[in-house]
């Protein structure tokens, strides 16, 4: 993958990154030990904080750009689509917040019981 592909889908990792990785943990929970569904969420965090980084530096570096999810561009007068734009301040927001869930799971690394004896009669 050359960097003009990456740099081209690295405004949607932020969202695809946490959102597939919570659904893998989900369906490879029954084949997971406690301690590996840690180090997974604690990577998965740990790569979105620097994804989340890098748009921030890119940003405050180049400016503010937008892009378009599906490829679906503006035409004549109309957009059609959702697009993600990518500027200084909404960077450095998605990067506190993965910031925040990486030392939150760090913090908690095997502090809290599982919860399964909590709820059960």
């Amino acid at each position: 993958m050359t960097s003009m592909s990456l740099l081209h889908l690295s405004p949607a990792l932020p969202i695809a990154v946490p959102l597939f990785g919570a659904a893998a943990l989900v369906a490879a929970r029954q084949w997971l030990s406690r301690a590996m569904m840690d180090t997974c969420a604690l990577l998965i965090s740990t790569v979105t904080l620097a994804i989340s980084s890098w748009l921030l530096l890119n940003a405050a570096h180049h400016g503010a750009s937008v892009y378009w999810l599906g490829g679906w561009w503006p035409r004549v007068s109309m957009a059609l689509g959702v697009d993600l734009l990518i500027e200084p301040i909404g960077a450095g927001l998605a990067a506190l917040a993965a910031l925040l869930t990486t030392l939150a799971l760090l913090f908690f690394w095997r502090f809290i019981n599982s919860g399964a004896t909590t709820f059960s009669r």
